[in-house]
């Protein structure tokens, strides 16, 4: 299997307004002070870590406008991964449109300065119109030389300090997909980006609720982002009735977040 140098820049999800934020913050969390606006009327919030990916709030301000903006192979107000090749890559996205051309790939491009000319630098997008996960929107980014700063590393006062795992209300074989475009085996169950799990239904180390899936509430496939803290006595001291959870059989917290977007379960 070709390994190609993919890893998890952005995981994103919709539904969030001002409220959600307020409650995010007296939980813990800093938010990013700039945040940023894009096509479709979509507001962006980001919660950064001490080390890898951040996590992407989105607000919709203008549902048809945003109706009108979702691009081929995402459904409306669908969560999904922003994955990226490493700056200085010999991998292109060029060639990997070539290589999964029967999945519909196309390419976009976005300067810096915030419009589609092409001859400015900026970001290269490619997405396709046949879904990589089924219910989960990826798309890859590829940064152009002068290198966009990365992102702020930041230190929460709740101890979150970074993504540990994605949970999909997906069987291992609806991951197939993602394992051929990233390279990485699928083995038992999970598929490991840059060493972050990324886990089926059947391999997810959270117990399955009485009622159904994991999250029967959600929308969407991707169920749960799992965020490792040094402790889970902030987050019981700011909020005493969180949802208590289980993480790989160890004591874990389970923040609830809108219905398009994924719950947040911090473990130790």
């Amino acid at each position: 299997m070709t390994m190609n140098t993919l890893t998890i820049h952005n995981i994103f999800g919709h539904g969030y307004t001002q409220k959600d934020l307020v409650r995010l913050q007296k939980l813990g969390f800093i938010i990013r002070p700039q945040g940023s606006s894009f096509a479709g009327s979509q507001e962006l919030q980001f919660i950064d870590f001490r080390s890898g990916p951040c996590l992407e709030l989105i607000e919709v301000t203008d549902p048809e406008d945003y109706l009108s903006f979702v691009p081929p192979g995402m459904l409306p107000y669908q969560p999904g991964l922003n994955l990226a090749l490493e700056e200085g890559s010999e991998q292109q996205l060029a060639g990997l449109e070539e290589q999964f051309t029967g999945w519909g790939p196309y390419l976009l491009h976005e300067n810096y300065e915030g419009g589609q000319d092409e001859h400015k630098p900026g970001w290269n997008y490619l997405n396709f119109r046949d879904p990589i996960l089924p219910g989960t929107f990826v798309f890859l980014t590829e940064f152009e030389k002068p290198y966009p700063a990365s992102h702020p590393r930041t230190i929460h006062a709740n101890t979150a300090a970074r993504v540990s795992g994605l949970v999909f209300d997906l069987d291992p074989d609806q991951m197939e997909r993602l394992s051929r475009l990233t390279g990485q085996p699928l083995e038992q169950g999970i598929l490991r980006l840059d060493g972050i799990p990324l886990y089926s239904r059947e391999a997810a180390p959270l117990p399955a609720r009485s009622t159904g899936p994991l999250a029967p509430e959600k929308d969407f496939s991707l169920t749960a982002v799992l965020l490792e803290a040094e402790s889970l006595a902030p987050f019981r001291g700011a909020d005493p009735t969180l949802e208590e959870a289980e993480f790989a059989g160890r004591p874990a917290l389970r923040i609830p977040t809108p219905a398009r977007s994924w719950d947040l379960v911090v473990h130790i």
